[in-house]
């Protein structure tokens, strides 16, 4: 089964933009056709932290936080998810990192 990836961005849009802090930087990216489908990538700046969150076509997502050392803040990950509910609980610990 196939994701459409663009539920990911719609639930980051929805469930997280808002409670960011205000000095948080967010860039959102696409591409298409990588190793694991089409990408709708989140990057999250603040202070000294980097984080991404990438939403795959091909029930996906990947995640990781490093400082501006490249230290790394939250293992980067990949997981297998069928389901934009899976999100929240699987995000927590990246997403607290900027709220």
């Amino acid at each position: 089964m196939e994701l459409n990836h663009s539920l990911g961005l719609a639930w980051f849009q929805n469930n997280v933009k808002a409670r960011l802090h205000g000095d948080v930087i967010v860039r959102l990216r696409s591409f298409s056709d990588g190793d694991f489908g089409d990408l709708e990538e989140v990057e999250l700046e603040r202070d000294n932290l980097i984080a991404y969150i990438n939403f795959w076509s091909r029930d996906m997502i990947g995640f990781g936080a490093v400082t501006s050392q490249g230290d790394s803040v939250v293992e980067t990950e990949m997981i297998e998810v069928c389901v934009p509910a899976d999100y929240d609980s699987i995000l927590r610990p990246l997403i607290k990192l900027f709220t």
